[in-house]
């Protein structure tokens, strides 16, 4: 009966979240009269007005020739940080937007400029252009269009009668009573109607209440028992035998500190290794027997040079989910970022990129040495860092690609810092002793 009565719990409190802020802890949206830039949802907003700008604090991937109402859609679709039903289109760090607004995002701003074409130059239709700005496409109500504003507003009222009947429901429920007092119910989400100033698409008569509930208490019922298998569960929990084990503490102490000095020692060793080959690389540079006849990291072959800020470099199908890493990663080879604003043409940056490059069968024999390492990197002092698996790079909340500089992470300056000589000095002389023997 306690599994029963947490799953109910966990159930209402799903119930109870449904219609709220996903993006800010799942809190309730609010009346915020001083919203700005996302005006149309001062009646009822997921953000507040210091956090607005969230969708805005990134420039726009254009280099020029927005159009006033490129601007306008873009603004729009940044305001998904206020809208009242995140939980729809926002989960799992992905915002999910209607192809319709895919379409006419691009339809706006597909004579903006990006690098040296026009936007529309480089995608189809807007599915694609949604697509490369990291976001999901969705149709229906599952998805965010500027124009669910109002919809939203008007609706989340309603929502929240939903929600109070629910409870009544689930207390019904947790209390073991047989059937939910249906009379009770209606009585209150009638007054609860009568007193809130709902408009008439979303008023409802008392014999329209009394049958969701009864629906809904239906669906509750049929969920625990059918999908959640409670009984199961129960007779699972029930069904356990418990021993008394008398272990030795000295030998658990000792595999345990043997199981961590392993641990360390793979690590030590592979940073040995990976250390070892970009040095005996960077030599043969340095004496003149490799060459480095490139202008460009997009003149590296690709077997060397995989950027990972470009869609073209790392496609989706080469790129396999993996349990360790929690992403769609190459196992194959690294992949590289370069930070921005960094002048690709220099000498040192493609050098330094095309040594680097030493390292991805090293780090795979890594990786087959030792179960439990992670990713795997190589920053260079010239701004850019290497990383195996290779990946696409992490996007923001708007669809851009995250700036990453290795050379300001205290990993970096911790290894580039290299050792301090600790001198310690003692001194013994007379006037020390006198000094003490005075105290």
């Amino acid at each position: 009966m306690v599994v029963t009565q947490l799953l109910l719990i966990g159930l209402l409190v799903a119930l109870t979240s449904a219609n709220y802020c996903s993006y800010f802890d799942n809190r309730e949206p609010s009346y915020e009269p001083k919203l700005r830039r996302c005006s149309a949802y001062r009646e009822r907003s997921c953000c507040q007005p210091d956090e607005e700008d969230i969708g805005f604090d990134i420039d726009p991937i254009f280099n020029g020739g927005e159009s006033a109402e490129c601007r306008t859609t873009v603004g729009r679709l940044r305001c998904w940080i206020c809208h009242p039903r995140q939980n729809l289109f926002y989960a799992n760090e992905t915002l999910t937007v209607c192809e319709g607004m895919c379409n006419q995002l691009l339809a706006d701003c597909g004579s903006a400029r990006w690098r040296d074409r026009r936007v529309q130059s480089y995608y189809r239709n807007g599915r694609e252009f949604c697509t490369e700005m990291g976001f999901a496409i969705g149709t229906g109500s599952g998805c965010f269009t500027a124009s669910a504003a109002r919809a939203a507003v008007s609706s989340s009222k309603l929502a929240t009668l939903v929600t109070l009947f629910a409870g009544f429901l689930l207390t019904g429920l947790l209390t073991k009573s047989s059937q939910v007092n249906m009379a009770l119910v209606s009585v209150v989400i009638a007054v609860i109607l009568m007193a809130s100033p709902i408009s008439a698409q979303t008023t409802a008569r008392a014999s329209e209440v009394t049958s969701w509930a009864d629906r809904v208490s239906t669906f509750i019922s049929s969920l625990a028992n059918e999908q959640l298998l409670v009984n199961e569960a129960q007779a699972l929990f029930d069904s356990v035998e418990y021993a008394e084990i008398d272990v030795n503490g000295t030998e658990v102490v000792e595999g345990i500190r043997q199981r961590l000095s392993n641990f360390a020692t793979l690590k030590l060793n592979a940073l040995d290794r990976m250390a070892t080959a970009v040095a005996d690389e960077y030599n043969q540079f340095i004496r003149g027997t490799r060459e480095q006849p490139f202008n460009n990291p997009e003149e590296l072959p690709a077997s060397i040079y995989r950027d990972s800020d470009a869609s073209d470099h790392l496609p989706y199908d080469q790129l396999t989910f993996d349990r360790r890493f929690q992403y769609n990663v190459n196992l194959n080879q690294s992949s590289v970022k370069i930070t921005s604003g960094l002048d690709r043409t220099n000498d040192d940056l493609i050098t330094q990129i095309n040594i680097s490059a030493v390292l991805d069968p090293i780090f795979k024999e890594n990786l087959a040495n030792d179960p439990f390492i992670s990713y795997q990197f190589f920053g260079s002092s010239t701004g850019f860092m290497r990383v195996y698996p290779g990946r696409p790079w992490q996007r923001n909340v708007i669809g851009f690609r995250d700036d990453f500089d290795p050379r300001f992470r205290p990993w970096f300056v911790a290894a580039t810092s290299g050792p301090k000589d600790v001198v310690i000095v003692v001194d013994t002389s007379r006037s020390m002793g006198d000094f003490f023997n005075r105290r």
